[in-house]
């Protein structure tokens, strides 16, 4: 039987594309759609949760967003890539420096924002080709996945919750995660001095 070509664009509720059809159809093959579910090109709220229950089993963040994550997953799924698990960076990349030290959100135009994209693009979450110095749509998607993959925050919006803005905590866990490379915990007390040495950071940030 021939597969249903994986999506290679990012979808999203509320859009329309033949690409959507693509992933709907996946998504039925795998069980995560009826298969009498009609297949269109909306993204609709059922599609939304058949992805998200998609990305849970996956064990990715399940924000119901088709980034680049997902998509190397569905073509994972599709056979176009070895499935492989879906681990961190193999290496960290250069510390990150944020040059104003301004919350980052939908909008935002500047240095800081360009640095936050590279960012992103190096934990796999955002494509190089949007290293724009302008906070997009994806950008703010990529940032959520971070946020969620983080246990930072995963919920709300942006005016309520923070989810989507690169704010003081998400900013201090991103400079963590470049300056830390991967480590076996076999050292309990250093692994917990590291946790509290963070959360201090995090409350000097927030002052």
């Amino acid at each position: 039987m021939t597969r249903t070509p994986a999506p290679t664009i990012h979808l999203f509720l509320g859009m329309r594309h033949t690409e959507v059809r693509n992933l709907q159809e996946i998504l039925k093959r795998e069980g995560f759609l009826a298969p009498t579910t009609p297949t269109t090109d909306f993204f609709g709220f059922l599609t939304q949760n058949a992805v998200q229950a998609f990305q849970r089993q996956n064990n990715l963040p399940a924000t119901g967003y088709v980034g680049s994550l997902t998509l190397r997953k569905l073509k994972e799924t599709q056979g176009a890539l070895p499935s492989v698990p879906t681990p961190p960076p193999s290496s960290a990349p250069p510390s990150i420096i944020f040059t104003t030290g301004q919350n980052l959100f939908r909008g935002s135009r500047n240095a800081d924002v360009l640095t936050l994209q590279r960012f992103l693009t190096n934990q796999g979450l955002l494509n190089a080709i949007n290293q724009t110095g302008f906070f997009g749509l994806l950008t703010e998607q990529a940032v959520k996945e971070f946020q969620c993959a983080q246990s930072i925050i995963c919920q709300g919006t942006s005016q309520t919750t923070g989810w989507g803005v690169a704010g003081p905590k998400t900013r201090a866990r991103m400079n963590l995660t470049t300056t830390q490379t991967p480590t076996p915990t076999t050292d309990l007390q250093a692994l917990q001095q590291k946790i509290e040495d963070l959360k201090k950071q995090i409350q000097l940030l927030q002052q």
